[in-house]
């Protein structure tokens, strides 16, 4: 093949540079090397005056064609060209190769002078080598290709007849191999295919990450080289100090990185991300993972971004979307700068606090205790069914809607008593329901045959999820916080008791934005019971006199 290097192409030019003992390292990797390999090939070896056979001691031992490099040659796909003794080549933005007497003007490290020609002409398309030999020659050019984008491999200095080069090399490279894994690789990076991470990007990701939690597991596997960040043995020290922080915090913590806010955070913020965000967030842009908060969000760290203050808020409410549903947060969380040396503001260290618990248990308290005395004088059933609506209605939060009915004593109709959240006759809130009939808005005849057979009180009562394809549109009247979604399942609770509702094991209801039904299954004289069982078990009266009990006499005898 010898076509024109494709100027377009992933890799357009690979150089090989070797000193002493570069023979025997030379032909082993030419003779890997597939041969409708489509790049040119450019060799390189400090030859001295006495070098006048190589090119055929590498034909002969490698079956290629491998000539002497003429100045001004076009560089071809195929084609090997070697560096003629007592000259140094570079490589030309026209695509051709530059040959310069060594004798006139010679530079003490030709190898330097070739990658830094290759990292100016070809930039990310070429392929620098380091093999065999004495001093540091091509180290210093090895960096120059990798800072234009390029890819450096180092031969490692175990497998090298003289390592002193290699050894300079390898801590640029972006992978060390033994020698006879160095052609083959060399292929992999031309057709791009996927290339193992350098031995020096594993030994820097396994020292930032090396805890044994499950994100730090999670985070030594990462492509960082695919990301913005680029690969983590080239990351500045001020963010691999932070994430170290943050990993060792016993706080939910979290670095956003650069513009994009790239996000690295620890296994305490996961309870902030749900099975839906996490594990995708690491390493992803904060804007992405929290698009239903970055109306909220994205201020907030753009003014420390660029004006490089703190913001935060203190039981700060939220609806976040995790697990599959939207649920209500609320948090206590700042954002605060993170500068480099110079002062510049690069990163943003967020850290939270999930208060749900507390505030959502505070609120809930409060409901039943209004629930509670709004019941307490209810001098009928009837009563308390309205009564206990009436104060359900004052935190659609937490009850979206309620229902009361009362069974008649048949069991064979239920009859509205009470409604919060719907209107009483629409369609989810009937007046009257038939309990014989198989077309009823909500499952009552089955609670009623748990409660029959005694399994109600086992069970968190029936889960309905289809209050959608059940009503339709007819539930949008109902009152939700802004920005939330309208209630898509309701419950059925027992019909003992409704306390159940608040308690934090109940996972049908514990932090997630679903819809109660509550029903009450109490006959006529349900209340007046109850009050009767509080006089008979009240304690006496602190104001009334405690009469000592009489002594028993037996009859018939005067004491």
């Amino acid at each position: 093949m010898n076509d024109h290097v494709d100027d377009t192409g992933v890799v357009s030019v690979v150089v090989l540079v070797a000193s002493a003992g570069g023979m025997g390292a030379l032909t082993a990797v030419l003779r890997a090397l597939p041969v409708d390999l489509p790049v040119s090939v450019l060799v390189q070896q400090h030859l001295g005056g006495h070098g006048s056979a190589l090119t055929m001691l590498l034909h002969k031992r490698t079956g290629r064609e491998v000539v002497w490099a003429t100045d001004g040659e076009e560089l071809l796909a195929g084609r090997i060209l070697v560096c003629p003794p007592l000259a140094r080549m570079e490589v030309l933005p026209d695509g051709t190769v530059a040959l310069f007497d060594h004798r006139t003007g010679a530079l003490e490290h030709p190898h330097d002078a070739l990658f830094a020609s290759l990292a100016d002409a070809v930039g990310a398309r070429g392929v620098a080598v380091v093999l065999s030999g004495m001093g540091r020659d091509g180290a210093a050019g090895a960096a120059a290709v990798q800072a234009a984008g390029g890819f450096v491999i180092s031969q490692d200095p175990d497998s090298a007849e003289y390592a002193s080069m290699p050894t300079a090399a390898a801590p640029i490279a972006h992978l060390v191999l033994p020698l006879a894994e160095i052609g083959p690789m060399i292929a992999n990076v031309v057709y791009g295919r996927p290339l193992p991470r350098p031995r020096s990007e594993i030994e820097a990701t396994d020292w930032l990450f090396r805890g044994s939690g499950e994100v730090e597991r999670l985070l030594r596997a990462v492509d960082w080289a695919a990301t913005p960040l680029g690969p983590v043995s080239r990351w500045p020290e001020v963010l691999r100090a932070m994430v170290r922080t943050t990993l060792d915090s016993g706080y939910p913590m979290a670095v956003w990185w650069g513009p994009e806010l790239i996000q690295i955070y620890n296994d305490r913020w996961r309870q902030f991300l749900g099975t839906t965000k996490h594990p995708r967030a690491l390493a992803g842009r904060a804007a992405q993972t929290w698009p239903e908060l970055w109306s909220f969000v994205g201020p907030m760290t753009q003014a420390v971004l660029t004006r490089g203050e703190c913001a935060g808020g203190e039981n700060m409410p939220m609806l976040m979307e995790r697990d599959g549903l939207l649920e209500e947060v609320f948090a206590t969380f700042t954002y605060s700068p993170i500068t480099d040396a110079s002062g510049t503001v690069v990163g943003v260290h967020n850290t939270a606090l999930d208060t749900t618990a507390t505030i959502v248990g505070e609120r809930r308290m409060r409901t039943l205790r209004a629930v509670a005395t709004a019941t307490a004088q209810a001098t009928s059933p009837q009563r308390a069914c309205v009564l206990a609506a009436e104060a359900l209605a004052t935190e659609p939060a937490d009850v979206p809607f309620a229902l009361f009915y009362l069974l008649d004593h048949p069991r064979r109709q239920a009859q509205l008593a009470g409604a919060a959240g719907l209107a009483a006759g629409s369609a989810p809130a009937p007046h009257l329901m038939n309990l014989r009939s198989g077309d009823i808005a909500w499952p009552l005849p089955a609670l009623l045959r748990d409660a029959a057979e005694g399994t109600a009180g086992k069970r968190a009562g029936l889960m309905i999820d289809d209050l959608t394809e059940r009503f339709g549109g007819l539930l949008a009247p109902v009152p939700t916080p802004p920005g939330a979604h309208p209630p898509h399942s309701a419950l059925h609770p027992p019909p003992q008791y409704p306390a159940w509702l608040w308690q934090r094991d109940r996972k049908p209801w514990a932090g997630r934005r679903c819809v109660v039904m509550t029903a009450a299954f109490t006959g006529g004289d349900g209340v007046e019971r109850r009050r009767q069982h509080r006089r008979r078990t009240a304690p006496p009266s602190r104001t009334s006199p405690v009469r000592p009990p009489r002594p028993r006499t037996r009859p018939g005898r005067r004491g």
